[in-house]
């Protein structure tokens, strides 16, 4: 994905997670002509900006890989 386009949809995400929608949502997906792949991308990069906020917002690294751990624990049970 280019780079104008990268943060032309983090943009529409952020303004969506701030109204307490997800960016996700066939409306907004369509709205702005987001493809497969991009959607994919931008789900990737959400995932990393969450990482890096709560990395950088704790000083305490083990802490943070424990609550990691369970998150994707919990996750995997959803997909079972």
């Amino acid at each position: 994905m280019e780079r104008k386009r990268r943060f032309e949809l983090l943009a529409y995400a952020s303004e969506c997670f701030e109204h307490c929608t997800s960016p996700f949502l066939l409306v907004h997906l369509q709205k702005k002509n987001v493809l497969a792949d991009e959607c994919k991308e931008l789900s990737l990069l959400v995932g990393s900006i969450c990482d890096m906020e709560v990395v950088l917002a704790t000083d305490d690294v083990e802490w943070y890989k424990e609550i990691l751990e369970k998150a994707r624990k919990d996750f995997k049970e959803t997909q079972e």
